[in-house]
């Protein structure tokens, strides 16, 4: 027995691991105490957190009920403040009704003066059209005419040039035959000059030559003379007077020649200078008449041609705004609906055309701000309800 209460004993573990023990394992009394005042002392702290966690709820559950009361105290001053709101809300609509239906009224008249005023402008703008027509007549016809005034004037200015050129040619022409003619009278005149030189050179050859003497200087004639006798100093004597007569006519014949022709040539300079003076004269003259002209020319198709501009560019402006004028239309839409503050697009029938042209939207016969996203295309961004039963009405020129 003694034995097996030693092995029983001895069958207690000295130190227990309770991670890993098992079935068969005993602890021992140490252990199994220590044990027990752990789990105790856990225990022990698990009831003190609940203890903690009951008296947090229970300030939640406290707190939670006065949120709830402050809720239903706020919610009974809302309650209170809708029903003040509601009230003035009903107040401003009716007021908001009243002004809309005096607006309506208002655009009415507006509409209605809005139309007066189209139909004196188709009147005016009729009107306009036929003052235009009558003055572009006026103007075409007087611009046909200034345009008649010169080509007449062109045409006489032509024959006029045409005329002094010809005379001019014929000037020339007269001036180069009588030049030809006096240079054949001058050729004439050399030929007899030079047959009078070679008679007097032969008549002097021949009375020098029956002299044995060389007699070609005065000093040996002379010489010659005072060696002939008495006899012969008749004949010598008539000899040398009919040579002297000689001499001079034929010096009184070649000055004539020369004063002759020197005049006839100083006169046919003087002329041709004068005539070559009046021709550069005429042919600058004439080029400043046409110059002239074709200055006059160009000034009256400038002016011609600004005023056809000018004409063009009114006529177009004003077949514009007729136009325009004529293309004036207003349409209705309805259906359209939308929220307060959000945009509603809507479409027409007609294209508008928008920038610098009238472009207009009613809702309800008040103006209203609006968008054009296309020729038929529009928005609204209004801060009221839009509903079926609205009128939507768009006046502008059609594209």
């Amino acid at each position: 027995m003694a034995q097996i209460r030693s092995k029983q004993i001895a069958d207690f573990l000295a130190t227990v691991n309770w991670g890993s023990v098992t079935a068969n394992d005993i602890a021992n009394a140490a252990d199994i105490d220590s044990r027990f005042g752990t789990v105790e002392g856990r225990a022990l702290a698990l009831e003190s957190s609940v203890d903690s966690l009951e008296g947090a709820l229970s300030a939640e559950i406290s707190a939670t009920n006065a949120d709830v009361n402050a809720i239903n105290a706020s919610v009974d001053s809302l309650e209170g403040k809708a029903g003040s709101d509601l009230s003035s809300l009903v107040t401003r609509i009716s007021n908001d009704e009243a002004a809309l239906s005096t607006e309506i009224s208002t655009t009415n008249s507006e509409v209605i003066s809005l139309t007066t005023r189209v139909s004196s402008e188709e009147i005016a703008r009729a009107n306009g059209d036929a003052e235009i027509n009558v003055a572009l007549s006026a103007e075409i016809y007087a611009t046909d005419a200034d345009f008649t005034s010169v080509n007449l004037r062109m045409t006489n200015d032509e024959a006029a040039l045409t005329a002094e050129i010809a005379a001019t040619n014929g000037e020339v022409t007269s001036l180069t035959t009588r030049v030809s003619s006096e240079e054949v009278a001058r050729d004439a005149a050399d030929t007899v000059l030079q047959g009078n030189i070679n008679t007097e050179k032969g008549r002097i050859d021949a009375i020098l030559a029956g002299s044995a003497a060389d007699l070609d200087q005065f000093a040996e004639v002379i010489t010659y003379l005072n060696s002939l006798d008495a006899a012969n100093d008749l004949d010598l004597v008539n000899h040398i007077a009919t040579a002297d007569a000689h001499f001079l006519a034929l010096d009184a014949s070649v000055d004539s020649l020369e004063g002759l022709t020197s005049g006839k040539y100083d006169s046919v300079d003087t002329r041709f200078g004068g005539l070559d003076a009046a021709l550069a004269a005429e042919i600058a003259a004439t080029n400043g008449d046409v110059s002239s002209i074709d200055t006059r020319i160009s000034g009256e198709i400038s002016r011609a041609t600004s005023a056809e501009a000018s004409l063009t560019t009114r006529v177009a402006a004003e077949e514009g705004a007729r136009l325009a004028g004529d293309s004036y239309t207003a349409e209705t839409v309805v259906g359209v609906v939308g929220a307060p503050l959000t945009p509603v697009a809507f479409n027409t029938l007609a294209s508008y055309r928008g920038g610098v042209y009238d472009l207009e939207v009613y809702v309800n016969g008040l103006k209203v701000d609006f968008t054009q996203l296309t020729s038929n295309s529009f928005e609204l961004n209004l801060a009221y309800d839009l509903e079926p039963t609205d009128k939507v009405m768009v006046i502008g020129v059609l594209a």
